[in-house]
């Protein structure tokens, strides 16, 4: 009888950087998180979970509330203020079934190492301005302004929205007036847009 006795020499990959998808989470392989472990016999298979189950609700994965093992884990914004999320990555020379598997599947034909995963958010926020206006010179900015405001959306939420107002018109009212949106958010990444009036004169001074 050959009986292989020999578990999988188990290799975990650095600290791996994983980015936050237009929905603000993302699901991440466990094969990801090896580093290049190698078995004597057989084929290797990949499980992972967080050391510590999150306390932040969204970043809890509905298909795995106990934070078992799994094919994947799940990351969310939360993940993202922090400076790594630590991880549990399992190697098997046996298979221990599809998605979700209690600690023991596969027991005694397995090893476990620690991963790091540094969450980020590198999507800035999504805006878009009222549109621009042509006018004649006395309209009144205030009436148009007031008339619209940007379409604004972010993955991990919104921190602050600025306005600031730059007047371009000349003594005849002819000219601009722009209206800056500066978005920021809750990660510190900024976006601008500018709405413009293009103010047109009544009539154009001749020097008679």
């Amino acid at each position: 009888t050959v009986y292989d006795a020999q578990l999988p020499q188990v290799v975990c990959a650095p600290a791996q950087t994983i980015n936050l998808s237009e929905s603000g989470y993302a699901d991440v392989p466990a094969h990801i998180f090896d580093g290049g472990s190698t078995d004597n016999c057989h084929h290797l298979y990949f499980k992972i979970r967080r050391m510590m189950a999150s306390t932040a609700l969204a970043c809890q994965d509905p298909l795995n509330p106990l934070n078992l093992f799994n094919d994947y884990a799940r990351f969310c914004c939360a993940d993202a203020d922090s400076s790594g999320i630590l991880l549990v990555l399992r190697v098997y020379d046996v298979f221990p079934g599809e998605g979700v598997v209690s600690d023991t599947a596969g027991k005694g034909r397995y090893v476990d190492c620690m991963v790091t995963a540094i969450v980020r958010d590198k999507l800035a926020p999504s805006v878009e301005c009222p549109p621009d206006h042509t006018v004649f010179c006395g309209t009144d900015a205030d009436d148009l302004f007031a008339g619209g405001s940007p379409l604004i959306s972010d993955n991990c939420g919104i921190a602050t929205v600025d306005t600031a107002f730059l007047d371009l018109r000349d003594p005849c009212g002819g000219g601009e007036y722009r209206r800056t949106f500066t978005v920021t958010d809750r990660h510190g990444l900024v976006t601008h847009c500018t709405q413009t009036l293009h103010y047109l004169r009544l009539h154009t001074f001749d020097g008679t």
